[in-house]
């Protein structure tokens, strides 16, 4: 069949086979066939005489639906008679969940499928999600192969919080390694100047490389991957989360400036807008036309639906205090001021919103929690203060109160864990991810092995959670080693905000 993402679609009739079942099994020749057969004479006269000892095949690529499957179904039994020695890759669809996917679960069983690919590529919180999508996967049915993965943020980054939410995801992969029995991190490789694909492993430019956060989740989990999985056993595994978040400045369907931009908590300043800076250290949004101009940081797109710009470095600020001016220059509403902003979750003080009817809070961009009628004139100033003192959210307008609202975070520190025994080298290996912004304090409690008091090795993937690796900066994000006082088998471990934790403890 032809590529089901392009039309028209074209499939070789189920009658027809015959010549694409032959080049799977000329296929197999060429790779692992005997210098004496047809293809393999063709590997060996190009200089390969060994057989490259092929082990799996795939049938599909994010193929799906009936007319996929009718196909599957003859190639797969025709090659695996021929070579029972091949395991067959079957595809799951392109997507992780839906109808399609599910009717490929449905009918693979009955085919004795083997290895079910799998592909996702998702925000942040879905990831957070799957790290238990395995637990309840049948363990006598078709055997899972995670093909294709990698989280993505709301602004296409490598950054550190999307490493975190895969290495969430992991390790639900590696405590049901029974079930998962492979997984790739898709795409691998990205050159510098010639992006297709802002989400990969590796970036390159003619002499140099560097490994995003993502690549070393990935090493980290290779290099330390244990020859048993042990029970882990977790009880009141949750810190209260302190409400933190950047600022951001939002439109929509208006063009707006915004000037005298400071955040401070006490006699603190945490930040204050530099014009002569442009937009350094604002995110790009993905629509609008943001820029500085005349001393202003403007978005002056008025058709645009939705754009937002949020500043990077300020994820973990908590009890602060923002103060701008704002004004709109054209179109439909006012404008929205983000504070306690996640990227995907942020408070918005919504002036002029609602038909440029009423001013709100909302959570999250959505179910406003407190309205009042109210509007914005185009060409005027606005002074706007919010003030965030735990979990209250004050605002004012020109100086006048406008809100007092309370606003619980109502978001927890949840640890992500696996453990598992190396036997060569006579360690428990524990994994623990913490991708939240407050430290989570584990009791750790060896049960049924002999544990001396020792230090233990610790390795450390942390950092702030928008922060990338560059060519500049190759190992902002890296694994730092040190080690941990461990007193014997009973002991307290702290993972530390946006990290990735592994510990490598010496037992018999």
């Amino acid at each position: 069949m032809t590529c089901q993402f392009r039309k028209p679609l074209e499939c070789i009739p189920l009658k027809d086979l015959d010549l694409v079942i032959q080049d799977a099994l000329d296929l197999i020749e060429f790779a692992n066939g005997a210098p004496e057969t047809p293809w393999g004479k063709v590997r060996a006269d190009m200089g390969h005489p060994a057989p490259f000892r092929l082990k799996y095949l795939g049938i599909g690529n994010e193929n799906w639906d009936n007319l996929f499957l009718d196909r599957y179904e003859v190639i797969a039994k025709a090659v695996k008679a021929r070579h029972p020695e091949i395991t067959i890759i079957s595809s799951a669809g392109a997507a992780p969940d839906g109808p399609m996917f599910e009717l490929a679960w449905q009918r693979l069983p009955g085919m004795k499928a083997e290895l079910v690919d799998e592909h996702y590529y998702k925000p942040p919180e879905w990831f957070l999600a799957q790290a238990n999508r395995y637990d309840t996967y049948d363990r006598n049915g078709p055997k899972v192969y995670v093909g294709e993965y990698a989280c993505h943020t709301r602004d296409r980054k490598n950054n550190l919080h999307a490493a975190l939410c895969e290495a969430a995801a992991m390790t639900g992969f590696e405590r049901n390694s029974d079930v998962v029995r492979m997984a790739a991190y898709a795409p691998l490789f990205n050159k510098i100047g010639n992006t297709q694909w802002n989400v990969d492993l590796i970036w390159f430019d003619n002499t140099r490389a560097f490994g995003t956060p993502s690549y070393y989740v990935q090493k980290l989990f290779m290099n330390h991957l244990p020859d048993t999985l042990l029970p882990v056993e977790v009880s009141a595994n949750a810190t209260p989360l302190p409400p933190t978040g950047t600022i951001g400045l939002h439109t929509w369907e208006t063009a707006a400036e915004f000037k005298d931009i400071r955040v401070t908590r006490g006699g603190e300043t945490l930040y204050a807008f530099d014009p002569q800076a442009g937009t350094k250290g604002w995110s790009k949004a993905k629509e609008g036309a943001w820029s500085v101009k005349d001393g202003t940081l403007r978005q002056a797109d008025e058709a645009v639906h939705e754009t937002v710009t949020s500043f990077i470095d300020g994820a973990s600020w908590q009890n602060y205090t923002l103060e701008l001016s704002a004004r709109k220059l054209s179109g439909k509403e006012g404008f929205i001021i983000r504070v306690r902003d996640q990227r995907d979750k942020a408070v918005h003080l919504n002036l002029g919103g609602w038909g440029n009817k009423e001013h709100g809070i909302e959570q999250n961009g959505q179910n406003p929690v407190v309205r009042k009628p109210g509007s914005i004139e185009t060409g005027r100033w606005y002074a706007i203060k919010i003030a965030l003192e735990g979990d209250r959210v004050k605002a004012w307008l020109d100086g006048q109160p406008l809100f007092d609202q309370p606003l619980p975070n109502g978001q927890i520190a949840h640890a992500y864990l696996t453990a598992g025994l190396d036997q060569a080298a006579g360690e428990i290996v524990v994994k623990g991810v913490n991708p939240h912004s407050a430290p989570v304090t584990l009791a750790l409690s060896l049960a049924g092995a002999k544990v001396a008091a020792q230090k233990a090795r610790r390795l450390t993937l942390t950092g702030r959670p928008d922060d990338l690796n560059t060519m500049a900066e190759p190992l902002k994000v890296a694994p730092k080693e040190d080690v941990i006082d461990i007193p014997g088998a009973v002991s307290q471990v702290t993972l530390p905000a946006h990290s990735l934790t592994i510990l490598r403890i010496k037992a018999e």
